[in-house]
């Protein structure tokens, strides 16, 4: 990646943010068990799988055709916990 040590730990830290909201979401639909498809359409604090499934992909490709530290650091916003489910949430009604 390109960037100063700083911008590069900075991204890095970015990037594992978004993935660790990813895994919160996910976390969140075990712990509904059986009750999670319920509570994702009926409350707007998680996701499906399927949508974060996708926006997990959607995230890898965006990582993966990035190498410049500051264009994450400068797109965060994008990244953050609510951008993340907010995401998940838009593929969700895309995709009823």
């Amino acid at each position: 990646m390109k960037g100063s040590e700083k911008q590069i730990k900075w991204a890095e830290d970015i990037k594992a943010g978004a993935y660790r909201a990813l895994d919160s979401l996910n976390e969140m639909n075990n712990l509904f068990g059986e009750r999670a498809e319920e509570h994702w359409k009926n409350f707007s604090d998680t996701a499906s799988p399927e949508a974060i499934e996708a926006v997990r992909k959607e995230l890898d490709a965006l990582f993966a055709g990035c190498d410049d530290a500051r264009m994450i650091i400068n797109n965060r916003a994008m990244m953050s916990s609510e951008s993340i489910l907010r995401h998940c949430r838009d593929w969700m009604n895309a995709h009823k």
